[in-house]
């Protein structure tokens, strides 16, 4: 019970006496990704750490790289950059994991067939995209 209080309340909102919900702690519109999932727009930042992390070992892990290090790398980013766009130009799909490609996939469609599912259907077939990968 314990993890289904802290749940409840930090997530969805406690129950009044009277039947009504209280505001949870963390508002649903900032952790909902239902609108992200029908737009195709990324859930997680996963991207923008992969691209820190890139550009963090192109100054070869330096805390303190110096000012022409630092332009080394934003030259070889800007490089980098333009074959990317040259791609996109030729109608070339940027790389990706197929496992990752087809869970998105997935979780669009079950988005998608949400009124045609119970509440537990389509929290189960959601929980299904998220397991982990052993």
């Amino acid at each position: 019970m314990p993890i289904i209080d802290y749940f409840e309340g930090t997530w969805i909102g406690r129950l009044h006496r009277r039947g009504q919900r209280r505001d949870p702690i963390i508002p649903i519109s900032v952790w909902n990704c239902y609108d992200l999932v029908a737009a195709d727009l990324p859930r997680t930042n996963n991207s923008v750490e992969g691209w820190h992390n890139c550009f963090s070992s192109t100054l070869n892990s330096s805390k303190h790289p110096s000012i022409w290090r630092f332009i080394h790398a934003l030259q070889k980013e800007e490089s980098i950059n333009t074959l990317k766009i040259q791609q996109y130009i030729a109608d070339q799909e940027p790389p990706s994991k197929k496992i990752y490609k087809n869970k998105s996939e997935n979780l669009k469609k079950i988005c998608a067939d949400y009124n045609n599912r119970t509440t537990i259907d389509y929290l189960r077939g959601v929980a299904y995209n998220f397991q982990l990968q052993v």
